[in-house]
């Protein structure tokens, strides 16, 4: 196990080895380095696995020390400019009463050894809604530039590749997430200190991470980021008593077989713990993870109903489309048929029997290439 391939099994020991602070074990020959390196890239860890790459610098290029070295750079340039807006944006709804929370990418920093372990590519706001005016003039204040975007509720700003990101409503693809979470910013429980800025409390605050990651899982942009996010979390939080509402909240949600499965998976990555007799099953699932998406949806399917739901609505739109382009062909619109058809003029009484006159052409046109195609083959064998 532990990602089905050499590289992906030794990324899986670096990360071990910086949470857990232990020594990395020495298993590094013969490994692709140009593919260690990308996977880790593709993952957004490639400035946490930077640490352990001073531990296996001998064996490891030093063209792609270069690079981790990189990455860990602008990591840490990313992590300060990011903290620094998310306390200006905080204190500026505070100062103008918008009623405001910051969202995961500004939650989990708090519970790596350091917080430039993760790459942070985004800082994200829960905004009381009907309010864009004040969110663009604040913005305008911190030089940023508003994106167009096309999800009503969502702001989008960008300035020199940094991207804030501010949502009305709680972004879910699914009815029963969304009408979880479909209460207004301002019900939620103040920050210490605070009126306009709030947080979540333990254990709402856990569930709602946790439906964020099952909505990363569906779009299919679940990563080793978002693994060791929920390891480093789960285990910094004491919550007791709380797991029988935790488990009975998620399970309404359909999240909980989600959530103990990659939990069960995390703890066997990071924590020392194991899989039981579900190799197989967990074989699939790292691969859905390691692939985003790309292999073991099956697998992926069986534990969040999340994603099912998506896949049968792609296809449904996917029939949909077909149908559509099916039915432009067969019947295309009088603007084209006026084009091979200058006679029919403006009579639209005549287009069905151009359609059909068209149909009838193609049909024939089609026959004698089939039959031209087969004469041929004939007379070369």
């Amino acid at each position: 196990m532990k990602g089905n391939y050499p590289e992906a099994e030794k990324l899986i020991d670096c990360l071990k080895a910086v949470i857990n602070q232990q020594k990395l074990p020495s298993n590094d020959v013969g490994l692709n380095w140009e593919l260690f390196y990308k996977t880790a890239d593709f993952h957004h860890i490639s400035n946490m696995v930077y640490y352990a790459a001073l531990g296996i610098h001998p064996s490891l290029p030093r063209e792609w020390t270069r690079q981790f070295a990189g990455r860990y750079r602008k990591a840490v340039i990313l992590e300060e400019q990011y903290r620094n807006l998310v306390e200006a944006i905080l204190w500026d709804c505070e100062q103008n009463g918008l009623h405001i929370m910051a969202l995961e990418n500004a939650i989990y920093p708090a519970f790596y050894p350091m917080p430039e372990m993760r790459l942070t590519d985004r800082a994200e706001f829960w905004v009381e809604g009907r309010q864009r005016d004040k969110v663009d003039l604040m913005m305008y204040r911190l030089d940023f530039i508003p994106e167009d975007n096309p999800q009503p509720g969502v702001y989008l700003y960008t300035r020199a590749g940094l991207r804030i990101v501010f949502y009305e409503k709680l972004q879910f693809g699914n009815r029963r997430l969304s009408h979880g979470y479909r209460m207004p910013v301002k019900s939620l429980p103040k920050a210490e200190g605070k009126y306009y800025v709030h947080k979540m409390e333990e254990p709402g605050l856990f569930i709602f991470l946790m439906c964020s990651k099952a909505q990363r899982f569906t779009d299919r942009e679940f990563d080793l980021r978002d693994m060791v996010d929920i390891w480093l979390y789960y285990r910094a939080v004491v919550r007791g008593d709380s797991w029988k509402y935790i488990i009975k909240r998620l399970s309404r949600l359909g999240v909980w077989n989600f959530t103990s499965k990659i939990l069960m998976l995390t703890d066997f990555w990071f924590g020392g713990g194991g899989v039981g007799e579900e190799t197989e099953f967990y074989e699939e699932l790292e691969k859905y993870i390691f692939f985003k998406g790309t292999q073991g949806v099956e697998t992926a399917m069986r534990i969040l109903p999340l994603l099912k739901q998506k896949i049968r609505r792609k296809k449904k739109v996917q029939k949909r489309e077909k149908r559509k382009k099916i039915q432009r062909w067969i019947f295309p619109a009088q603007e084209y048929m006026l084009l091979l058809y200058p006679r029919m003029g403006k009579y639209r009484i005549l287009l069905p029997l151009c359609w059909l006159r068209r149909l009838v052409r193609s049909f024939f046109i089609c026959l004698k290439t089939k039959l031209g195609n087969k004469r041929k083959t004939e007379k070369i064998s």
